[in-house]
């Protein structure tokens, strides 16, 4: 199963694009399997955070138009990878995997993420298509008000490290 972060699911291969019919397919058997267990969407869903916890991510993005945007851009990345960053948000850095010296087999990317001791992650990248950076989050605990905590410090962090740039 494949997801893109504009909403478009691909699952199997039989398709090469992204769409909605099959990911509404996928929620149909999931509904008609956990009624086979007497279950509902949202009993298996609650079950599933009992068993797994909270993950939510979000993505902020900051447009910057023209060729001073890009300049903007270019430095923001700079900043990111030259500055020793040890705690965010009052956590740890556990690891900084930086895609633009390659990741494991993944091909190189202008792609940097923060790994956190809490298991939380930031990963910053310029787009490819749009005059913007972008943001995303993630974070996970066991408990739904905890995550999202956790999620919005992230966000306040970086965003204000963003306008201090």
């Amino acid at each position: 199963m494949g997801y893109e972060e504009s909403y478009g699911y691909l699952i199997g291969t039989h398709a090469r694009d992204k769409d909605g019919v099959v990911s509404s397919l996928m929620i149909c058997e999931m509904a008609a399997y956990y009624s086979s267990k007497g279950m509902n969407l949202y009993e298996a869903l609650i079950d599933t955070y009992n068993k797994f916890g909270y993950y939510k991510e979000d993505l902020k993005s900051v447009t910057l138009k023209g060729i001073d945007g890009i300049k903007k851009i270019k430095e923001m990345m700079l900043y990111f990878r030259s500055v020793k960053i040890d705690n965010v948000a009052d956590v740890k850095v556990d690891k900084i995997l930086d895609y633009k010296d390659g990741v494991d087999d993944l091909p190189k990317s202008d792609v940097l993420k923060f790994l956190l001791e809490d298991g939380s992650w930031i990963a910053i990248r310029p787009s490819g298509t749009e005059p913007k950076i972008k943001f995303y989050f993630g974070a996970n605990s066991d408990n739904q008000e905890d995550v999202e905590f956790k999620l919005n410090n992230l966000i306040s962090y970086i965003l204000n490290v963003v306008d201090s740039i």
